[in-house]
């Protein structure tokens, strides 16, 4: 373990008040703050100051140091939050003393090192944590054992009979459920981390069928996965082989594993079964990552550790204790009771009433349901008294981990020799006594079984398919036959023994391989040296090695468990590449639906589509879906149509005379277009300058014209008619359909970064007609005088100031402009009248 931080880096953030403070605490005499760190570094640095320090603390403080130093930091805040596991009546003393003592340091990032002794003890509200605290390696190699709590709870004199053990049933059946249900459905997960909505319900339908209700299944899923026996794997929730180690524990390993995990877990299932009203307002509270998050169980869990084993307590005395240790131990939110006890008169029997409606509810069922059924105690009969059992002294941590791993005389649920759990019948169906079941028989029988009906007295049947998914998730066939055999009530019928020696000879002729690492090479004598050069690979077929302990190292890694990769490359004609490179080991097989193949020396795969390989009655548009997800870039058409032409389905061309006018400007050709589109005489625009005139309507189509100015003359066909692909000129005419061919163009990026924009005028400036501007501007060119405009660019949709030295105005084009010098963009520029929105002349200035 390394430290973080040291001390200087951590003291360097503190203020003079807290330096003088630890200083007094020390006894230390230096007189400015660089004095003060050098020597408090000296003291904290030193083993045996360190020790005697230790010596002197409180026994709160002790207990926090102990807290704070089993995790590498934690929030001032978060400590004040957790008093109930320390003992400390005034929470800011034992905080403070650690702190001044120099025992806890302050972290100094986020600048959480800057903080006065009070803020120490002040509560935040929630979200924001405060100086975060660590304990120097150091300190905690010198901490003794914490001091115990004092629970203050008597044993009961009276003697008590022991009630119904749960033990044998509830707690390792709703466990090995819950494994199975998520070994069967794969639930989804979602961004949030939470079963996806559809899949839990399914979830808690098999386990209602299986008796296992959706409360205890969600529990169940909470240890689950802090017992990391499932995992989110591709975004779906997957058993792990750490499932199958823990049904094989001894019965303390197993049961301590799920009350740890009940401890540790950060998830809140159980408060969302009592508080579901509150449960936001209490989750907002419960920072993840933090002491309070799982607070609640682990205050009960130190009080049930400070119990005696064998004694009887009273359940409701130990839940008083509880409410004695931290009022607020579950932060109900005390604004939320503070307002409803105003609105009932008495305060303090609110709270009461307020703690037997929630806290003293969660307890008992934590008592008599969680901790009873993992064998930490037992009740009595009545339920109103318990006692902490052998095994719940060894889960607590308070006996020798070596003592105690025996299973405890009476509690063991592993069958015993004379009652065995199974009968094997000859149509390879299972009848399993779950009760007389141990773990490891029950898992391994819903990994190699099918499960026809469940319950107490389940039914499963033995299947080929069913054998082989129990051999690929790590149990080899044999000793899952000696499992069973060695727990069956009757000799296994002779046709289920010759079955298994069938699928024996079966898994012993073909191996099954998992996770294998496959490197394949460009050509065979490639494979062959690569043989010889690497130890541990095995030659499969003539250019794969399969990659054994020494793995060889291989730039090129292709993912065989992902779907076919893109990686075709459309070449010219109607071939494509797969460069040997990005090339699928599957994906030969695939292409040959689509057309020749073949490989070249360099290891590519060419491909050719070939009308022989695609029969007429074939759906082609799932051919060309099937060719368009393995290109890299989107498919061209004449693949498309080649494939739609050899299935029968091709399009047919069509010639026909068309009668075509092209106008001088795009403004025009709008006009134009807009002036017949009344009267249906157009069919269509062609590029950017040309309408096509349907059949027959030319003369209609000019006298329409001539009314509106604008002459049709006739042509002898030469020049350019068509400007190209529509994309090429669609989007000029979309944004700017009435700009001429030489108005001023769209600046790139790089001019627009550089532009000097204009000092704006303090007043706007004053706006004209376009005519007054033309005759504004000719003035300013005759007395070359430079002008200042607002100009709205089509560009962009605020107005800029452009100052210009103006050379020429032009009215004799489809739309007057200006041409002239900008300053602002440092060249020639044109700027359309209609688009300057004010201007002045600079009358102080000349060009």
């Amino acid at each position: 373990m390394t430290e973080r931080f040291s001390v200087k880096e951590c003291l360097q953030g503190y203020t003079n008040e807290v330096l003088d403070a630890m200083c007094g605490y020390w006894r230390l005499d230096a007189g400015n703050k660089p004095g003060r760190i050098r020597a408090l570094e000296r003291v904290l640095c030193d083993e045996l100051h360190v020790r005697q320090s230790v010596e002197r603390l409180s026994v709160p403080a002790l207990r926090l140091l102990a807290l704070l130093a089993e995790r590498p930091s934690a929030s001032a805040v978060d400590a004040l939050g957790v008093t109930g596991l320390y003992g400390d009546r005034e929470p800011p003393s034992a905080i403070q003393e650690i702190v001044r003592a120099g025992l806890a340091l302050v972290s100094p990032l986020s600048g959480s090192g800057a903080f006065s002794m009070i803020q120490l003890g002040h509560d935040a509200p929630p979200g924001q944590t405060g100086p975060v605290l660590f304990v120097p390696r150091l300190v905690a190699g010198l901490l003794p054992p914490p001091p115990s709590l004092h629970t203050g709870i008597e044993p009961v004199e009276e003697d008590a009979q022991a009630g119904p053990n749960p033990l044998s049933e509830e707690a390792t059946s709703a466990f090995l459920e819950t494994l199975r249900i998520v070994e069967l459905h794969s639930p989804r997960v979602t961004s949030a981390d939470i079963l996806h909505k559809s899949d839990l319900m399914k979830a808690r339908t098999a386990a209602r069928e299986a008796g296992v209700s959706a409360d205890t299944m969600d529990l169940s899923l909470m240890i689950a996965r802090k017992l990391n026996c499932v995992e989110n794997r591709g975004g779906r929730l997957v058993t792990t082989a750490r499932a199958g180690r823990w049904a094989e524990e001894p019965l303390p390993e197993r049961m301590r594993d799920l009350f740890t995990a009940f401890l540790a877990s950060e998830e809140l299932a159980d408060l969302h079964m009592f508080f579901a009203q509150e449960f936001d307002a209490i989750a907002e509270h419960l920072l993840p990552g933090t002491l309070r998050r799982t607070y609640h169980r682990r205050l009960a869990a130190a009080l049930l550790r400070e119990l005696h084993a064998g004694a009887w307590y009273s359940v409701e005395q130990f839940i008083d204790a509880i409410r004695r240790t931290d009022r607020n131990v579950l932060f109900l939110c005390e604004q939320w009771r503070a307002i409803q006890a105003n609105v009932r008169g008495d305060a303090m029997a609110w709270r009461e009433r307020a703690w037997a409606a929630g806290e003293q509810r969660y307890f008992t069922w934590m008592i008599a349901k969680v901790c009873q059924n993992l064998g930490v105690l037992e009740l009595d009969a009545s339920g109103a008294l318990f006692r902490i059992t052998s095994m719940g002294s060894y889960m607590l941590g308070k006996e020798n981990s070596e003592a105690s791993r025996e299973t405890p005389q009476g509690e063991s649920i592993h069958a015993p020799s004379n009652s065995r759990g199974l009968t094997i019948q000859s149509d390879l169906e299972v009848i399993a006594y779950l009760d007389r079941c141990p773990p490891d028989l029950r898992r391994k029988l819903d990994i190699f079984c099918e499960r026809v009906r469940g319950g107490v007295v389940s039914t499963y049947r033995l299947t080929q398919s069913s054998v082989y998914h129990g051999v690929c998730s790590g149990t080899p066939l044999d000793e899952f036959f000696r499992l069973i055999e060695a727990n069956a009530q009757f000799d296994i019928p002779h046709n289920v023994l010759d079955q298994f020696r069938n699928w024996q000879r079966k898994l012993s002729s073909i191996t099954i391989r998992t996770h294998c690492d496959i490197l394949e090479c460009a050509s065979d004598a490639l494979a062959a040296q690569c043989e010889i050069t690497t130890p541990g690979t095995r030659r499969i077929g003539e250019r794969f090695l399969l990659i054994g302990a020494a793995k060889a190292e291989a730039d090129i890694k292709i993912d065989y468990s992902q779907p076919l990769p893109s990686c075709l490359v459309q070449e010219s004609g109607l071939e494509l590449r797969a460069p040997w490179s990005e090339a699928h080991l599957f994906l030969s097989r695939q292409l040959m639906e689509l057309g020749e193949v073949r490989r070249e020396t360099n290891g590519d795969i060419i491909l050719k589509l070939a009308p022989t390989a695609i029969s007429k009655d074939a759906d082609w548009g799932l051919l060309a879906a099937q060719l368009d997800s393995l290109v890299k870039k989107p498919l061209a058409a004449r693949y498309r149509a080649a494939l739609r032409g050899w299935s029968g389905e091709g399009a047919t061309g069509r010639t026909r005379t068309a009668t075509l006018v092209r106008f001088s400007d795009p403004e025009t050709c709008q006009a134009a277009l807009e002036l017949a589109s009344d009267l249906a005489l157009v069919e269509g625009r062609l590029g950017f300058f040309t309408l096509v005139v349907k059949q027959g309507r030319l003369s209609q189509f000019k006298r329409k014209l001539r009314e509106h100015g604008i002459p049709v003359l006739a042509s002898n066909g030469e020049g350019k008619w068509d400007d190209g692909a529509p994309e090429g000129w669609i989007n000029r005419l979309a944004i700017e359909p009435l700009q001429p061919a030489e108005d001023e163009p769209r600046p790139s990026r790089e001019a627009r970064g550089s532009v000097e924009p204009a000092e704006e005028p303090t007043e706007l400036l004053p706006y004209y007609s376009p005519r007054i501007v033309r005759e504004i501007l000719d003035d300013a060119i005759l007395r070359r005088r430079p002008v200042l405009i607002a100009y709205q660019s089509a560009w962009s949709s605020k107005t800029s100031y452009r100052r210009i030295n103006p050379v020429h105005v032009d009215t004799i084009g489809p739309t007057p402009t200006l041409s002239g010098y900008c300053h602002n963009h440092q060249g020639s520029r044109t700027f359309k009248l209609s688009q300057v929105k004010g201007i002045r002349v600079l009358e102080d200035e000349t060009f």
